[in-house]
């Protein structure tokens, strides 16, 4: 006999991972027990009407993942879920969009610290150290490092 209670499933779409996106998304904006909860919800983030209470909708404006290293960012981290502020990213673009990221902008180009030394070529923390010395953003970023020779 079948149970009258069960809930159908419509879509099909449960385990997917764009699905699990969408519900990941929803309780960092809607649930005040989850551990993360201040970050989104907390500060106001929610999720738009159109993606509220479809994930058909959030699935056909997000589309699929492009690779399973993809996860939902906010491009706008002070923004809210909404087509025009979402988008799949890795998870070194997620890194570079963090409110803790400081910016420096040199020549009109405005990178994190973390970009400018991969841009330079320098180890993972010089321009950090030399601004921790009190060098300027320009100089930290623009002064190649020495080369030392070994004996």
């Amino acid at each position: 006999m079948r149970n009258e209670m069960a809930r159908p499933v419509i879509h099909g779409m449960t385990k997917t991972p764009e699905y699990i996106a969408w519900q990941d998304m929803k309780t960092r904006c809607f649930n005040p027990n989850y551990k993360r909860y201040p970050n989104w919800g907390g500060r106001g983030i929610t999720v738009c009407d159109r993606w509220l209470n479809s994930s058909e909708n959030f699935l056909a404006d997000m589309g699929l993942k492009p690779t399973v290293k993809h996860s939902l960012d906010r491009i706008n981290n002070d923004g809210d879920y909404c087509p025009e502020n979402c988008r799949w990213a890795t998870k070194a673009e997620q890194q570079n969009n963090r409110r803790i990221n400081r910016l420096i902008t040199i020549n009109d180009v405005t990178l994190t610290i973390a970009q400018w030394t991969t841009e330079k070529g320098y180890g993972r923390t010089v321009i950090q150290c030399r601004l921790d010395l009190g060098w300027s953003e320009y100089k930290a970023v623009m002064t190649p490092v020495r080369q030392y020779k070994s004996a």
